[in-house]
């Protein structure tokens, strides 16, 4: 298949969504499609230094000059999405592609009609009109003029949860779940380092987190560091101004190779704490997944289909006051897997990203052919 990957994120700026982008990318290349990429980035990009794998047969950014340069924020993001459509439809009119593969993004004027002369697979991860709560009225508004028109175009839904898959269920498309997954051979030297940390006296616990994501329960975070003195706790990816604690880290944003220097001394990893903050249960992040591949026992407070029964996974309930009741059994937890690590034999059959990318081939191939 030639296949067009629609997205609104920054590909000039490494993250965990580009990172999984760049692996189904591989993937699929791997197995014989051409693949191009779209992006309509929500903030200015800079083209000399775009991270997306050289296996893309080819990029459409639209940068559009007439927006002045004062202008960011939300306003630069919509704005430049309805100017940039104009390009990226003369792309897709040139490539005439088999199928459009698309990360799910809040609907704006002249998508839908753009969208509505190809054959769209749209992959949600998240319940966005719940998590736009907690966004600006902007993005709400256009959700509300524009997000059923977007779904009445799609032609198949991949939720990553079952809880994101159903509510798709209305629309009488295929649906089906795919939740991340991760190749785990790209964490092997770091596995196999951090079997010489030295079984430190203190227990490093890390979460990896990005700003201005109020699920990810930074505070809660917090509060495990105030009753656990006797363990070191990392906060990455999020700024905490004027938190002051002896045993709390607050490193802010990382490139990769700091980030993999720091995990080369952590024993547990702690994933989203705070799911019920945007109404969910169901989860499967792709930093839990890097922990589970770098071999970290981990601490979650949400369902994830991906890792249930594990005992490596501590998993608390998803509620506001989910740390003070179950405090011991964190610190048991602590205590008991601080410096053992996961074998990559359990954790590769649970997260590949093999079986995933090949079962998302199939639906895409099953959407194309209808």
């Amino acid at each position: 298949m030639k296949i067009v990957y629609v997205a609104d994120i920054n590909i000039d700026i490494t993250s965990g969504v580009l990172n999984k982008m760049n692996t189904q990318i591989n993937y699929w290349v791997e197995m014989g499609h051409e693949v191009h990429v779209a992006c309509l980035a929500p903030f200015r990009i800079n083209k000399t230094d775009i991270k997306l794998t050289p296996k893309v047969a080819g990029i459409c950014i639209p940068v559009s000059g007439i927006i002045p340069r004062f202008v960011k924020g939300q306003v630069y993001n919509i704005l430049n999405k309805i100017v940039g459509l104009r390009e990226i439809k003369q792309y897709l009119e040139t490539l005439q592609p088999d199928l459009i593969y698309m990360r799910e993004m809040v609907g704006f004027p002249g998508l839908n009609k753009l969208l509505s002369a190809y054959t769209v697979v749209l992959e949600s991860n998240t319940l966005l009109k719940d998590e736009l709560k907690l966004y600006s009225y902007k993005a709400r508004k256009l959700y509300a003029l524009y997000q059923e028109k977007l779904y009445s175009t799609i032609d198949g839904f991949i939720g990553v949860t079952n809880e994101i898959r159903d509510q798709f269920k209305a629309y009488g498309k295929p649906v089906c779940t795919i939740s991340n997954g991760i190749n785990t051979d790209n964490f092997a030297a770091v596995r196999e380092r951090r079997s010489g940390t030295g079984h430190q006296e203190r227990a490093n616990i890390i979460l990896v987190g990005s700003p201005h994501q109020d699920w990810h329960g930074a505070d809660k975070f917090y509060l495990m560091a105030e009753q656990m003195p006797e363990a070191d706790f990392h906060l990455v990816g999020i700024e905490a101004p004027g938190v002051e604690r002896a045993n709390f880290f607050v490193h802010g944003y990382l490139d990769k190779d700091a980030l993999m220097a720091l995990y080369h001394k952590a024993d547990i990893g702690v994933g989203t704490l705070a799911l019920h903050r945007k109404n969910m249960e169901e989860a499967c992040p792709l930093k839990v997944r890097e922990y589970a591949a770098l071999g970290l026992p981990m601490i979650i407070a949400y369902y994830d289909a991906d890792f249930q029964g594990q005992d490596f996974v501590l998993q608390l309930e998803n509620k506001e006051d989910c740390i003070l009741p179950r405090i011991e059994d964190i610190r048991t937890f602590v205590q008991k897997w601080k410096h053992q690590k996961i074998s990559p034999d359990v954790i590769a059959p649970l997260v590949s990203v093999t079986i995933k990318e090949r079962d998302r081939l199939s639906f895409m191939t099953q959407v194309s052919n209808k």
